[in-house]
């Protein structure tokens, strides 16, 4: 997803292993005045091999491919956002011009899901496929969700597609998205710092209207 990479800025990649480890204060990595430290919900050992931010991982070093990370809290309960989500990707409900292709990876209940998508093979530039992650951490009132989507090829201005990856799966009619069995209520995203792609990318791709472009 995108062109030729040069960086990327994105300080907040934990160690692996542990895939699962608490992160430490210097990654307390979201932008606005709420910083909201993973750790302190995700004590589930039970990771679909994701780390504690949800990011799946990719053979391209971590300065060299393009990425997002986003925590949202919603007001359903997980069991109903993990199930919306897996839904989605078991209907391949792309919302691009040039649909690409979903696949559900790996699951366990109440704890994570992983999956994949493959850009249309007419798709310019293209074909891609990335990888991604969401964690739900249940509460109350709703549920947190911390997801990831990660490209697997060099690349660096993603045109918003590793957030559209997440997003295209759990947005709602507000949204202009179509619910296959729960409409999901949520909150503001709070968004990693990898989100952030550079002065040559304008910066934050993390733009919804970018989410049924080609």
């Amino acid at each position: 997803t995108g062109s030729p990479a040069q960086a990327i800025w994105a300080p907040f990649r934990i160690p692996d292993p542990p895939p699962m480890a608490p992160a430490p204060a210097r990654n307390r990595c979201f932008h606005g005045a709420l910083l909201f430290t993973l750790s302190q919900g995700l004590r589930t050992t039970a990771t679909c091999t994701l780390n504690a931010q949800a990011c799946p991982g990719s053979p391209v070093d971590w300065s060299h491919h393009a990425s997002c990370m986003e925590t949202r809290r919603f007001q359903n309960p997980c069991e109903n956002v993990q199930e919306e989500i897996e839904l989605r990707i078991e209907k391949n409900l792309d919302r691009k011009k040039l649909p690409g292709q979903y696949e559900l990876l790996s699951t366990q209940h109440g704890t994570c899901s992983k999956g994949s998508r493959a850009t249309s093979p007419h798709a310019v530039p293209g074909p891609y496929t990335d990888i991604f992650g969401f964690l739900y951490v249940s509460e109350p009132d709703g549920c947190w969700v911390t997801s990831c989507s990660e490209s697997q090829v060099e690349s660096l201005c993603d045109f918003s597609t590793n957030f559209c990856n997440m997003f295209n799966l759990y947005c709602n009619e507000m949204d202009g998205c179509e619910s296959v069995k729960h409409t999901l209520n949520y909150d503001a995203a709070l968004f990693g710092k990898n989100c952030n792609h550079g002065k040559q990318c304008d910066g934050w791709e993390t733009d919804k209207t970018q989410c049924t472009r080609r």
